[in-house]
C-alpha cells in the first residue's frame, strides 16, 4: 500500500532542491562506474569468445585426429578380417586335401594288387621288349667282340701298361690294387685274369637274355646279380692295336643292369684314352 502524502509548495521546493544537489554531486561517479561495468561486460565477452573459438579450434583437430585414427583401425580390421578369410580358406582346402588323402589310401588299401600287376603286366612287358630289340643284341654283340679284342690284345701284349707312366698316372686312382702289385704280376697271371673276366662277363650276358623268366621279374625289386667290370686303356703302337687291363673286380649291380667298361676316342699322340667302368649303373638300370 503505498503511502501519499500532501505537501506544501515550500516543502516540495525544499525536496526537489536536495535531490538535484544529489545528483550533481554523485552523477560524475554513478557514471563513472556504469562505465566501467560496461568495459568489464566487454571484455568479458570477448574472452569468452576467444575461449569458444579455442574450444572450436581444439575440438576441430582433436575430431581429424579421431578421424584417421578411426580410419586407421578400420583398415586394420579389413586387414584381419582378410587375413582370418585366407586362413579360413586354406583351412577349408587342407580339410578337403586330407578327405582326398584318406579317400585315396583307403582305395590303395582296398586295391594293393594294382601294384603288383605293373610289374607282372607292364614293367614285365617292357623288359621283354627290350631284351628283345635290335639295339639290345647290338649293344650284346659289340659287348662280346669287345671282350675278345681285348683277349687277344693281352696274349699279344700283356705288360705294354709298365711302360706307359702317364697312363697308369691317370688309372692310378681306378685301380682295385696297388699299381706295385699289378706291375709284380707275370705276364700269365694277367693274362689268366683277362680270360677268366672275359668268360664271366659273357656268361652273365647270356644267362640275362636266356635265363629270365616271371619269378626272376618279380624279385627285380630286391634281387641281385653279380657283374664283372673291366678297366683298361687301347693304344696303337707300331699300326697294331693292344689293350692293357688294368684291373678287373666284381661289383653288385640289378637284375638289369649291364655295366660297359670300354670307351673309343683318339688322343693327339694316336693312342685310345682308357675307360673306366661305371660303379653307379644302379641308376640307370638299362645303362650302356
Amino acid at each position: 500500500m503505498v503511502r501519499v502524502e500532501s505537501l506544501s509548495d515550500d516543502q516540495l521546493t525544499a525536496k526537489m532542491s536536495v535531490l538535484h544537489y544529489m545528483m550533481m554531486s554523485h552523477g560524475g561517479e554513478l557514471l563513472a562506474h556504469y562505465r566501467g561495468l560496461n568495459q568489464s561486460h566487454h571484455e568479458y565477452v570477448l574472452s569468452t569468445d576467444n575461449r569458444l573459438k579455442d574450444y572450436e579450434e581444439k575440438s576441430k583437430a582433436k575430431g581429424k585426429e579421431r578421424n584417421k585414427k578411426i580410419k586407421s583401425l578400420t583398415k586394420i580390421l579389413d586387414n584381419l578380417h582378410a587375413k582370418v578369410a585366407r586362413l579360413f580358406a586354406d583351412l577349408n582346402r587342407a580339410t578337403i586335401l586330407e578327405v582326398e588323402k584318406d579317400e585315396e589310401i583307403l582305395h590303395l588299401k582296398a586295391t594293393p594288387s594294382e601294384f603288383s600287376s605293373f610289374f607282372r603286366s607292364q614293367f614285365q612287358g617292357l623288359l621283354w621288349k627290350f631284351l628283345a630289340s635290335d639295339e639290345f643284341s647290338r649293344v650284346k654283340g659289340k659287348l662280346l667282340s669287345l671282350a675278345a679284342s681285348a683277349r687277344v690284345g693281352l696274349l699279344k701284349h700283356p705288360l705294354v701298361a709298365q711302360t706307359d707312366y702317364a697312363f697308369l698316372n691317370k688309372i692310378s686312382k681306378f685301380a682295385t690294387k696297388p699299381l706295385s702289385v699289378i706291375l709284380q704280376h707275370e705276364p700269365e697271371k694277367l693274362v689268366a685274369s683277362s680270360v677268366v673276366a672275359y668268360e664271366q662277363n659273357k656268361e652273365w650276358v647270356n644267362a640275362m637274355v636266356e635265363g629270365l623268366d616271371v619269378e626272376m621279374t618279380d624279385g627285380a625289386a630286391h634281387s641281385k646279380s653279380g657283374g664283372v667290370f673291366m678297366q683298361g686303356s687301347s693304344h696303337v703302337l707300331d699300326d697294331a692295336a693292344e689293350v692293357t687291363m688294368v684291373g678287373s673286380g666284381g661289383v653288385s649291380s640289378g637284375l638289369t643292369d649291364v655295366v660297359v667298361a670300354f670307351s673309343t676316342g683318339e688322343n693327339g699322340d694316336g693312342s685310345l684314352p682308357f675307360a673306366i667302368a661305371d660303379e653307379e649303373a644302379t641308376t640307370n638300370p638299362f645303362g650302356v
